[in-house]
């Protein structure tokens, strides 16, 4: 317990991140607007954690969070029709294998990148390339409420997990293990509430 304590007490900065990134995540799965500036508040503490961590790539990876917390929130006012509130719906077949593909193609090029030209990531880099190449794809999906964005993360939060352990990053590393639950619960309640819609759409 004291060494919980005292861990939490060198690492508070991580430890609000996780908690603000956690009530995101939750308010997400309820599709609650708050979710955005509540990511946005929980990105702006992990980016302050990963650039005194030397983690360029996990920093430079947030600040397209930012950016795409901000799209999301826009997007779930005034992105539905009529600039209606958004529903949920399933992406396009050819437009899912076009984000997949891209994401492969972003973990190949970044992976190679971090392996030849930056030490610290040589054991990780293509580990590292994945998460942030898939979360990028996954985040989009999100903003756009696209249920597929809830398997992405699912893939990408155990291979988190595994990368924070290593890192010796540990709220993260718990972070994203109740990311993984809660990724789980995302993708059944979206796909409930896209059933009612698409069953009152045909009435």
């Amino acid at each position: 317990m004291d060494t919980l304590i005292t861990y939490t007490q060198a690492h508070y900065i991580e430890f609000i991140s996780a908690i603000l990134q956690l009530l995101c995540v939750y308010l997400t799965t309820r599709q609650n607007i708050w979710a955005w500036p509540t990511g946005l508040a929980g990105i702006a503490f992990a980016m302050v954690v990963y650039w005194d961590s030397g983690l360029p790539l996990d920093f430079v990876l947030y600040g397209i969070f930012a950016v795409l917390n901000v799209y999301g929130w826009y997007e779930w006012l005034y992105g539905g029709k009529a600039t209606n509130s958004l529903k949920v719906t399933q992406t396009e077949k050819k437009k899912l294998a076009a984000f997949l593909g891209a994401a492969v193609i972003g973990t190949i090029s970044l992976g190679t990148f971090l392996y030849k030209e930056y030490e610290p990531y040589h054991a990780l880099s293509f580990a590292d390339a994945f998460t942030t190449s898939f979360s990028i794809v996954a985040q989009y999906l999100l903003a756009k409420k696209k249920i597929e964005n809830w398997p992405i993360w699912i893939v990408g939060n155990v291979v988190a997990i595994g990368l924070y352990l290593v890192k010796e990053l540990y709220f993260f590393a718990g972070l994203y293990t109740a990311f993984l639950g809660l990724a789980t619960m995302g993708y059944l309640e979206w796909r409930k509430d896209m059933r009612t819609f698409e069953g009152s759409s045909v009435r």
